[in-house]
């Protein structure tokens, strides 16, 4: 199958919300996918919106390691939880009409060691901050749980909120820990779009035995299996996998999109592997992923992947950032407690 070239559309934002014009068709990979990019970093909230026809939109997002704040950048904090959720509810309220989901690619909760080889003494109240920040605003989809989130769940176990957890691959072995859905279902207006993740085993330096970390390739084709008919879109969230999701995507054109997180600190145009359209998820969601999907037939036809910078032009949800302060002020505390001023 002979390889094209992609397009690469750059867009200016200049509107308040704006309409984006179709970018011309593009064959990629032997399959229709018209292939866009866009950075949206300047400016209010509204200017940073786009109004249009897209028929799904996923919003994606990952390694927040159990901070609801902005990245520690002295020159330009940017990131949060509470900005993230503003800019959503921004963008859904211009797009009423528009299906969308939220994904977290992984590394959602802290993992840090301390000096007896278990979570560090301020990791556990870090993770139930950031596990209460999420659970109070209601829209995320799904979380793909990487082998670093197992100690926060663990360690959690008593007290985690319901989150939705998806994993092909990693799977709770005791009922006393969260589980873990092999995938889920979205009813997305007149889509149907199937949802699972995968994760390499990597190195935790805390035991996790409550979970199971299984090779990604049979655990991806188990449930391939089990959606077939079900869905007519496959969302793969892929964490430190990233030569496993390029294996599954070339093997099984069902696959539809993959989010790809590893640390990420490039904004890379979005690709095709296989019949799926490859987006990269930015560190710390730094800036927010905004995927918006065009589809004909269970096929994506056209894509336009935006990166929405989280800066400090965009505003937090109001609760949400309660909740932050909150959480600074006991961290710091807790953290003099244990190291002194």
């Amino acid at each position: 199958m002979q390889r094209t070239s992609i397009l690469i559309a750059a867009v200016a934002l200049t509107a308040c919300p704006r309409t984006t014009a179709p970018p011309p068709v593009q064959v990629v990979h032997g399959s229709s996918a018209t292939l866009a990019a866009e950075r949206a970093t300047d400016g209010t909230v509204q200017d940073r919106l786009v109004t249009d026809d897209a028929q799904l939109v996923i919003f994606y997002a990952s390694e927040q390691k159990g901070s609801l704040e902005p990245c520690g950048c002295p020159k330009e904090p940017r990131g949060s939880v509470p900005r993230l959720a503003a800019y959503i509810d921004a963008s859904t309220a211009a797009n009423p009409d528009t299906p969308w989901i939220l994904l977290n690619a992984g590394y959602f909760f802290e993992d840090a060691i301390g000096v007896g080889g278990q979570l560090r003494e301020d990791v556990p109240l870090i993770n139930r901050w950031m596990a209460k920040g999420l659970d109070h605003w209601q829209g995320w989809t799904a979380f793909n749980p990487g082998y670093v989130d197992l100690p926060g769940m663990v360690d959690l176990a008593d007290e985690l909120p319901e989150l939705p957890f998806v994993s092909a691959n990693v799977r709770a072995r005791s009922d006393a820990v969260a589980a873990i859905q092999p995938w889920l279902m979205v009813q997305s207006g007149g889509l149907r779009v199937g949802v699972t993740g995968i994760s390499t085993p990597g190195v935790s330096f805390v035991a996790t035995p409550q979970y199971a970390v299984e090779p990604p390739g049979p655990a991806v084709e188990a449930v391939l299996d089990d959606m077939r008919g079900k869905v007519d879109l496959v969302v793969l969230m892929a964490f430190q996998a990233i030569d496993e999701a390029r294996t599954l995507a070339k093997k099984h054109p069902e696959i539809s999109v993959v989010v790809d997180a590893y640390g990420h600190h490039e904004t890379v145009p979005p690709f095709t592997v296989g019949s799926a359209v490859w987006v990269k998820s930015h560190h710390q969601t730094q800036r927010l992923g905004e995927l918006r999907l065009w589809v004909e037939d269970g096929q994506v036809v056209r894509a336009l992947d935006r990166k929405v910078e989280l800066d400090p032009d965009i505003p937090g949800d109001g609760e949400l950032t309660d909740i932050m302060v909150r959480a600074h002020q006991e961290i710091e505390l807790k953290a003099r407690e244990i190291w002194g001023p």
